[in-house]
């Protein structure tokens, strides 16, 4: 249960220059109760969470005179969340606060340089209890508090130059300052365009991209370089009145992953880190990955008159030895296979628009603790998901509203997305969703435009 806001404002003071202000919040609170597989059926392990999120942006763009054009935009949020795992307390916080200018100058109309700058603040907290298992096999518990302030400073220059109009270049570097671990990094990056015919182009794009380490790192007290990745990538896009076909591959080589020099693994996704728990091993930046793979995405919105669809599909493979891997092995979030068919009629004579999609995602890796399996190599069943949407459009004076009805896993088919194990590596089922099945009803009124499009 829960509720959202929203607002949004814009002004023009003259023709070249915009002002936009936009806020939301919303407040959300779930629960789910999931069996302990301890052969009483009454016996659950209970979870709910109360989720606060605000946030806010202001942005202004202004064309001045001589080719030059400003950019300014500050944004702030904030996310809190109050969590209750069996009746054990923890809470989550933290606020970013953003400021971005940028500078741009058009040469002429064949070259332009950006010039721009970044400024980040944000905290991080989390609050609650632990449990632990002492020499003599009792459990223990205590409680902990940890923190963190980060500040982030970038600058960057980026040209756009076209020698001819088939052929683009946009060669940029960014500057990069952390001081939560002290560092600088410049990153180069480069990207071109062909056209190939009227409606087609070629892309090439490649670049070095830095990111600070998960934020439980630093909260227990390391400090831990940023992690590094550099991008490969080769597209080519053709788009002909309502039609689009696009088809992108990729490589990103990733190193200077944070890893935790440990021999045991610990599957837990939401566990929290301790000075403690990783004294006896440390933490360094020794580890490595790559990820490779194509998408291909399809629409066609002209073939049949009021019906739209679209076809993506993406390949991945990755591998990755970081945080507390004990080898190189593919992630648990990761599904070689992804593919999604979305389709969109509308009934023009009765104003009503009927949707249906098809979501599929292939087998992904789960840990399991027996030590004759190599580890992450075992995958779930494949992912399958039907879902149907109904949508009818009406007016009530001036106000527009759209009702909708609509069913998500039409088929109940009974995902699964790993296995449970007991302290001694037995397996005792499937880690599966709360609900296979979800109906949904409401209705939008909007005293806005509002486009078909959006349904």
């Amino acid at each position: 249960q829960g509720g959202s806001a929203n607002f949004r404002y814009m002004w023009k003071p003259n023709k070249d220059g915009i002002l936009k202000v936009m806020a939301n919040g919303s407040m959300f609170k779930s629960g789910v109760s999931t069996p302990t597989f301890t052969g009483d059926s009454s016996s659950t392990t209970n979870f709910d969470m109360t989720n606060q999120n605000y946030y806010s942006n202001i942005s202004y763009r202004q064309i001045l005179k001589k080719g030059w054009g400003i950019y300014t935009a500050a944004s702030f949020s904030y996310n809190k969340e109050d969590i209750h795992f069996n009746g054990t307390p923890m809470e989550n916080h933290d606020d970013r606060s953003q400021f971005r200018f940028e500078l741009k100058k058009y040469v002429n109309a064949r070259f332009s340089v950006l010039i721009g700058t970044e400024l980040q603040y944000y905290n991080y907290a989390n609050t609650g209890t632990y449990f632990w298992v002492d020499t003599n096999g009792t459990w223990k518990s205590g409680t902990y508090g940890q923190n963190l302030s980060e500040r982030q400073a970038a600058g960057f220059v980026e040209l756009d130059w076209a020698p001819v109009y088939w052929l683009a270049f946009r060669p940029g570097v960014r500057y990069e300052y952390s001081a939560i671990t002290n560092q600088n990094a410049i990153s180069p990056r480069f990207s071109m365009a062909v056209k190939a015919g009227d409606n087609g182009q070629f892309s090439l794009a490649s670049g070095i991209f830095y990111q600070n380490a998960d934020p439980q790192y630093f909260l227990a007290g390391y400090k831990p370089k940023m992690q590094q990745a550099i991008h490969y990538i080769a597209n080519y896009q053709f788009i002909k009145g309502e039609r689009t076909f696009r088809l992108e591959a990729y490589y990103k080589d990733y190193d200077q992953l944070v890893r935790e020099l440990t021999t045991t693994y610990n599957p837990n996704a939401y566990r929290v880190i301790f000075p403690a728990n990783i004294s006896g091993y440390g933490v360094d930046n020794s580890g490595y990955g790559y990820a490779k793979g194509i998408e291909l995405f399809w629409r066609d919105k002209k073939s049949i008159k009021f019906f739209d669809y679209w076809i993506s599909y993406s390949y991945i493979d990755t591998r990755r030895l970081y945080k507390n891997f004990t080898a190189e092995a593919t992630p648990t979030f990761v599904a070689d296979h992804n593919l999604s068919v979305i389709t969109k009629y509308f009934i023009n004579e009765i104003q009503t628009n009927v949707s249906a999609t098809y979501a599929y995602a292939s087998g992904r890796p789960y840990y399991n603790p027996d030590p004759s399996v190599d580890f992450m190599t075992e995958r779930t069943r494949d992912f399958h998901n039907i879902s149907l949407t109904v949508s009818w459009l009406h007016s009530f004076g001036k106000w527009f509203s759209v009702f909708y009805a609509g069913v998500d896993n039409l088929t109940n088919a009974k995902n699964v997305f790993g296995k449970r194990y007991n302290a001694t590596g037995q397996i005792i089922g499937d880690q599966q969703p709360a609900l296979y099945r979800t109906v949904f009803v409401g209705v939008n009124f909007s005293l806005s435009e509002f486009s078909k499009d959006e349904l």
